[in-house]
């Protein structure tokens, strides 16, 4: 199936290029569970394996080694699940985001005691011009990926109900 996108790259503490910062991608998935819905899911550069999939970590170029996870693994019909992307080694100049299109993005997904394997590939061609896209994973969450352990997933939603509330230029009523 051929789907249009969005994906937004970024850096997590916005640290010149160069400085390793924990990379994020996101995606923007239209119609993935519902006519006239969006998902959100958001990954950031992470381990690879069972153990180190959990953790953050800096990476100073977006494609060369670089690998996102959901980092939480995703309650599904066939257990825990953790997404995660890889972009084609060496298809961004470390830098030169935005000159690097086309590029290609490997998703897979992996369970508890799985390996990776593929799930999808996106090819991004376009880049869209400058402008504020809010990604939420929690008010734009595929009804069959619920975030796991529960507690995290807490935590999680309280944290994007301030940001929510932040964006908004509220006074953080707690």
């Amino acid at each position: 199936m051929v789907r249009t996108v969005t994906v937004r790259m970024s850096k997590g503490a916005g640290l010149p290029s160069g400085v390793p910062d924990v990379l994020g991608l996101a995606l923007r998935i239209p119609d993935a569970a519902e006519p006239g819905k969006v998902v959100d899911l958001l990954l950031s550069t992470a381990g690879s394996g069972r153990l180190t999939r959990w953790l953050p970590l800096p990476r100073r170029d977006w494609s060369r080694g670089a690998f996102y996870s959901s980092m939480m693994p995703f309650r599904t019909a066939e257990g825990l699940q953790w997404m995660a992307a890889v972009l084609e080694p060496g298809s961004i100049p470390p830098g030169r985001l935005t000159e690097a299109l086309p590029f290609v993005v490997d998703l897979r997904l992996a369970g508890s005691r799985s390996r990776w394997r593929a799930w999808g590939r996106l090819v991004v061609t376009t880049r869209l011009p400058d402008q504020e896209i809010r990604f939420d994973p929690i008010l734009n969450a595929h009804p069959q990926l619920v975030p796991a352990p529960r507690v995290l997933s807490w935590l999680r939603k309280q944290a994007y109900a301030g940001s929510r509330q932040g964006a908004r230029g509220l006074p953080n009523g707690r």
